[in-house]
């Protein structure tokens, strides 16, 4: 915080602050008295415009202070508060501190604010330690901010508060490309050619190439989304989980919940759910096209496929079919319940999963249905399809092959437990894996079982929402685990390497030119030699710990990799692009 900042504040000090009583919900009341240590906090409010993206540490907003916003001070965890105040007419509010190492700050958020960006420091002007705890109990109407004192005995604060930008507010409609884009739509989009798993066969190999040489944070192309590095922002929104992320010919698709930039909590407005074009030189935004607009619009959210001009993607209820060009709404079907797997284009059909346990086929241009199978169970893995046959799997612990022209079951392979991803195909085989821990290679012409391993429980892992896919090259099948990588031979199942990593669960692991990249929970993108499990090198992005607010871990997407760079997202929304020296 700048000097003369300070010597502001310390004026403030000087003259006093008006106080008002203000009522906080009575599920956060609770007044404590504790003997003041002689130090005080005080907070300046500000109202940032919509789309701001700093980290309050200038005075950007300064000139923009809010009166009569009620604060209140705390303990953290526990419902002990020592008083409620308002900011004056100069957006000024002051505390008296207690004794603890960590307080809490609670504003009464202003009207259709979306987030809040807080900056402390002591004062001698050191930066102080600051979080955003999701506790406000399910009030999106309060901000609540953890200062940590490390020994402070004044503090300040800037708290800047960003409202939502009007050009995706929920009111809108959704269905249409929003013209909040940084960067020409120009250049050829109708030979792009991509999907998840990089192919029909789902084997995990992509176009690439990867990064050479010394890895480096592509901070141009970062730049080019008007957002700090290392996070997303476009049109004012960030996502607000990981999701997959798919690029070709210099466009990266990526698809999920959206909510203003730089905030960790939930906000009012938290209700886009869409889809984001981005140019890969550094231009900026392409499109980005809402595709569901609703209370609470979250949830599962398939990687794209790209063809012939167009992008079809999956989401919670619904399968879309839009323009590459200008990301406008060509076609969507939508399902009763559950929503469809990330769909697989060949021969001019998508084939997919819906959660309701039905394997379909649709025209990509019409969008009309060819035929669709019932599995006998819920089923959301990603179809495979190689030479004339679909293979998906199913929550009753199965593997099917479909035919991809009438949609006949041709046969079906029990496991021993859930199958919750899609199979990969390679040389015959087709590999998966369950929810109980084991890997399986099928012989494709019969559905016979070649070989199986079971998984030790240091190197498996599952949950509800990370679950890793096979990934296979050159008659070898790697897996992600927890804290380590694994690579079997593809014939028989016997194990080639195992690298550890940093103790966290893996992704899906992705494939270019003889190298695989896999991202752990913690956000460090791993470099390795396929071949030989070698690691080459690996990248740390900024820490944010691997679980939501609620404690459950989000989604792990495997990375893309195009034009020497790789692409992914961590479990936080943040989007990175990794290139070579």
């Amino acid at each position: 915080m700048p000097s003369h900042r300070l010597q502001a504040l310390r004026r403030c000090l000087v003259a006093g602050v008006t106080i008002s009583l203000m009522i906080f919900p009575s599920s956060m009341s609770g007044v404590l008295a504790q003997s003041g240590t002689g130090g005080t906090l005080t907070i300046l409010a500000a109202l940032c415009p919509p789309g701001y993206v700093g980290n309050a540490s200038a005075d950007e907003c300064d000139n923009s202070p809010l009166a009569n916003i009620p604060f209140r001070i705390g303990i953290p965890y526990t419902e002990a508060f020592t008083e409620d105040l308002n900011t004056d007419n100069d957006g000024i509010v002051t505390f008296a501190l207690f004794p603890s190492d960590q307080i809490r700050l609670i504003e009464a958020l202003p009207p259709d604010t979306t987030r809040y960006v807080v900056y402390c420091v002591d004062g001698s002007g050191n930066e102080l330690n600051i979080t955003y705890p999701d506790d406000a109990g399910g009030n999106q109407a309060l901000g609540v901010v953890d200062v940590f004192l490390a020994g402070a005995s004044d503090v300040l604060c800037d708290w800047y508060n960003v409202p939502f930008l009007p050009t995706v507010r929920a009111t809108e409609a959704p269905g249409q490309a929003k013209n909040c884009a940084t960067a020409e739509t120009t250049g050829d989009v109708s030979k792009q050619a991509a999907m998840g798993g990089g192919n029909a066969a789902r084997t995990g190999e992509q176009q690439g190439p990867g990064p050479k040489g010394i890895p480096l944070l592509d901070e141009a192309f970062l730049q080019g989304l008007r957002a700090p590095v290392g996070e997303m922002a476009v049109c004012g929104i960030r996502t607000k989980e990981g999701t997959p992320i798919l690029a070709s010919d210099g466009v990266a698709y990526v698809g999920g919940t959206f909510n203003a930039p730089g905030s960790d909590s939930i906000a009012p407005d938290r209700t886009t759910w869409g889809l984001l074009a981005l140019n890969t030189d550094g231009s900026g935004v392409r499109w980005f096209a809402p595709l569901f607009v609703g209370a609470n619009a979250r949830g599962y959210f398939g990687t794209p496929t790209i063809s012939d001009g167009a992008v079809y993607v999956s989401t919670f209820s619904e399968l879309f079919s839009l323009d590459a060009a200008t990301g406008a709404e060509q076609w969507k079907i939508r399902t009763d319940d559950g929503g469809f797997a990330s769909p697989v284009k060949v021969d001019g059909v998508l084939y997919t999963t819906s959660a309701t346990g039905i394997a379909y086929a649709f025209d990509a241009k019409t969008g009309q249905e060819r035929w669709h199978l019932w599995l006998g169970d819920w089923s959301l893995t990603e179809a495979a399809v190689v030479d004339g046959i679909v293979y998906v799997g199913g929550n009753d612990g199965s593997l099917y092959a479909i035919t991809a022209k009438s949609g006949k079951p041709v046969w079906r392979y029990e496991t021993d437990g859930r199958v919750y991803v899609g199979p990969a195909i390679a040389d015959g085989l087709a590999y998966i894996t369950t929810d109980s821990g084991i890997l399986s290679a099928i012989d494709i012409k019969d559905g016979s079982e070649r070989w199986r391993v079971t998984l030790s429980s240091q190197s498996w892992y599952i949950t509800n929402t990370i679950i890793p896919t096979v990934a296979v090259a050159n008659g070898t099948v790697y897996i992600g685990g927890m804290g380590i990588l694994l690579a079997f031979d593809a014939s028989n199942g016997h194990q080639s390497w195992a690298l550890e990593t940093d103790g966290s669960a893996m992704s899906s692991p992705s494939i270019a030119a003889g190298t695989l990249y896999s991202v752990s929970l913690d956000g460090r993108l791993y470099s390795v030699e396929a071949e030989t499990g070698l690691q080459l090198w690996s990248y740390g992005t900024p820490a944010e710990g691997p679980f939501a607010a609620d404690g459950s871990p989000l989604w792990l997407p495997a990375p893309a990799i195009a034009n020497g760079t790789v692409y992914f997202t961590n479990v936080h929304g943040r989007i990175y692009a990794v290139t070579g020296s």
